[in-house]
């Protein structure tokens, strides 16, 4: 499958996609896929694909979001 969500057709990928959403909703997705975090999570970042307005709110949100707070050597990021 994760070959399948690299895969050049896009319908092939997009079905991959939606397996992985499937499988994110199930209540035995931790479970099964705790070993592979370190393979899928890069396959399915690099094919994110965004428009230009989702990447505006994306960063509205994140500015507004998302706070910082330095305690001594130490940080807090705080989602609001």
């Amino acid at each position: 499958m994760l070959q399948r969500t690299q895969d050049p057709d896009e319908n092939v990928s997009l079905e991959a996609c939606e397996f992985w959403l499937t499988l994110a909703e199930q209540p035995v997705c931790k479970e099964a896929l705790s070993g592979h975090l370190v393979q899928l999570i890069p396959i399915l970042v690099n094919g994110m694909k965004y428009s230009e307005i989702d990447i505006i709110l994306l960063k509205v949100s994140l500015q507004t979001s998302v706070r910082v707070r330095v305690i001594g050597s130490s940080f807090c990021v705080s989602l609001d």
